[in-house]
């Protein structure tokens, strides 16, 4: 972000883990600073200030790295958590869909991954339904034409055997 340091720039812990920071006040920085213990940084004249931290974003950042590289992502971001500073760890997808929240955009069909939701989100009271997949070609046409339609058998039989329509099931 051009004008609020640390914000976005994405950290590699000790494991090659990534993690990025949305440090939004000076209070946040100071926080930041006790976790990556770096305390007497915040007092540091070059970045007490966020407009300080903007001047000198990259000796800070220099810093910064250091400090993340020697520490694990998760306690980073648990003790950030805990202190109410934003943070969040950048995942590649695998691991990303390990979060409940990301399981959600998962659609399933009888226990199956079918492919993905576009909402994550459900009504008050209401769950995420078991979804199907979509109907091969000519799946349900038999079935569309009897409960829709009100074909009988033999209908449905001339329909097909004439080409108008095609049906399997």
């Amino acid at each position: 972000h051009p004008s609020i340091v640390p914000y976005g720039t994405v950290f590699e812990d000790k494991n090659g883990n990534q993690v990025i920071f949305a440090v939004g006040s000076d209070k946040q920085f100071a926080a930041l600073c006790q976790v990556l213990k770096l305390s007497a940084l915040s007092s540091d004249p070059r970045f007490w200030r966020n407009s300080d931290r903007v001047e000198h974003r990259a000796d800070l950042l220099i810093i910064m790295r250091e400090a993340v590289a020697k520490l694990d992502r998760d306690s980073i971001i648990e003790e950030l958590h805990r202190l109410s500073v934003p943070a969040g760890s950048v995942n590649n997808v695998r691991d990303a869909f390990k979060h409940p929240e990301a399981k959600r955009l998962i659609a399933t069909h009888q226990g199956k991954a079918v492919g993905s939701r576009q909402i994550a989100f459900t009504e008050p009271g209401g769950s995420v339904a078991d979804v199907t997949p979509p109907p091969h070609y000519a799946q349900h046409t038999r079935k569309v034409l009897r409960e829709v339609l009100g074909l009988d058998d033999a209908a449905i039989l001339n329909l097909e055997e004439t080409g108008v329509v095609s049906a399997c099931e």
